[in-house]
């Protein structure tokens, strides 16, 4: 792990980042884990990019935890279906109705992050 991570900081960076490197994270345990937050905005539109970086993160020994939204496409589910979109102070109010599209939209971003 820490080789590939040196030759791409050697490839993109500069000598003083490849030291920075060696020296906070060359003491660190082996099994690490990254966690991710994406918006459903971003997994929407570059699912293909972002399963390209959880590959490579996964490659370096990094046990990638992605966390994401999807409102705008909830919304836009919710839209179609005729479901008004109740929000309180930003925050969407999930009645028994809303919830099974809410699991659906979620579980089909998944699912085509998982593909990609």
């Amino acid at each position: 792990m820490k080789s590939a991570v040196l030759n791409a900081l050697r490839m993109f960076g500069l000598d003083r980042e490849v030291a920075l490197f060696q020296r906070a994270f060359s003491q660190l345990p082996a099994h690490r884990f990254a966690v991710i937050k994406l918006s459903g905005k971003t997994l929407e539109s570059q699912s293909q990019s972002i399963a390209q970086d959880l590959a490579f993160l996964s490659s370096l020994g990094l046990t990638p935890i992605v966390v994401h939204g999807a409102g705008s496409q909830i919304d836009a589910e919710l839209s179609r279906r005729g479901i008004p979109v109740q929000k309180i102070n930003g925050l969407r109010v999930t009645d028994a109705r809303t919830m099974k599209v809410v699991h659906r939209v979620l579980d089909l971003a998944t699912t085509k992050l998982v593909a990609a």
